[in-house]
């Protein structure tokens, strides 16, 4: 009798389905990170495009200009730097309280370095001026530690005024990340600026 076939072969299992990928972890910087807000080089603009960013979540942006703010009696009148920072505009439609938040998203390990800080220039003209603040991350503790430096008010007597410049000691830690959160003032003459940015 002829020999009967064997059976057919089981269909294959189908496809497992994608594991589900974790968020990418922001990426490293090496210190000192420098950042004058400056677009004169592909090397400093490639900088600011990999780490910095405005926070979309919040009210308003922080927006880079030359020269002095649109709003008159609020803000410095040039740069630090060269020719560009980064402000907080305060006019309509931004109202009392609204916040811009700038993160520099990339780590830094300070754990190595003998006196980990941050140091930048900052300008704060305006009857109405608001609070800037810097928060801190760590990956010890997985959380944003908030306003680890704060000025509130008016610090500058006009947009000529020189820049101030503010030091922030920063903890031993793996994995660093920084921003700026500026808070609108009670009125439209709140516009902050900040330059010339350093960590080491």
């Amino acid at each position: 009798p002829p020999i009967p076939s064997p059976p057919p072969s089981p269909p294959p299992p189908p496809p497992l389905p994608p594991s589900p990928q974790s968020p990418p972890s922001p990426p490293p910087t090496t210190l000192p990170h420098v950042m004058d807000f400056d677009s004169k080089t592909p090397t400093s603009t490639a900088l600011f495009n990999e780490c910095w960013s405005n926070d979309p979540s919040r009210n308003f942006q922080w927006t880079g200009t030359t020269g002095g703010t649109p709003s008159r009696t609020t803000g410095p009148a040039n740069a630090h730097s060269p020719d560009i920072y980064y402000y907080t505009e305060a006019s309509s439609p931004r109202v009392s309280g609204d916040t811009a938040v700038l993160t520099m998203g990339c780590i830094v390990d300070t754990s190595s370095s003998p006196t980990p800080r941050l140091q930048f220039y900052y300008h704060m003209y305006g009857s109405s001026m608001g609070s800037l603040n810097v928060d801190i991350y760590t990956s010890s503790t997985g959380a944003w530690q908030l306003a680890e430096w704060t000025r509130a008010g008016q610090q500058h007597a006009s947009s000529s005024s020189p820049w101030s410049v503010a030091t922030v000691v920063l903890p031993h830690d793996i994995g660093i990340m920084l921003r700026f959160r500026g808070v609108r003032g009670s009125d439209w003459a709140s516009d902050m600026a900040i330059d010339s940015v350093r960590v080491s």
